[in-house]
């Protein structure tokens, strides 16, 4: 009984195809059958929203409103301004004279 291997690859010119994966063969004579694969060329835009969309009405997605989303992003961001402010502006009671961050060196040191 023969090994048989199934592996893909890509032809180079009409004689030679290079595999995406080595074969556990030595060098010898083989036989090769071609096939060529579906493109995987993209579909329009327009045609996977579509699809897209058509799935969401199956399972009754309800999408949320502008006014939702844009309150979400302006929550969102206003977290990573109270962040911003925390991190960078020094709290008077506990940082050290030079108000720099622990993580920065002293001017004094230098």
């Amino acid at each position: 009984m023969h090994n048989s291997y199934i592996v893909t690859g890509r032809t180079t010119d009409a004689h030679t195809a290079t595999l995406d994966e080595d074969l556990p063969l030595p060098p010898e004579r083989v036989w090769v059958r071609v096939e060529l694969l579906p493109s995987l060329s993209q579909r329009p835009y327009r045609d996977v929203m579509k699809v897209i969309r058509e799935r969401q009405v199956r399972r009754n997605h309800q999408p949320k409103s502008r006014d939702a989303v844009d309150e979400y992003l302006r929550q969102e961001r206003a977290s990573w301004d109270q962040q911003c402010v925390s991190i960078w502006i020094p709290d008077p009671s506990s940082t050290p004279s030079n108000n720099l961050p622990d993580f920065l060196p002293s001017s004094t040191n230098a």
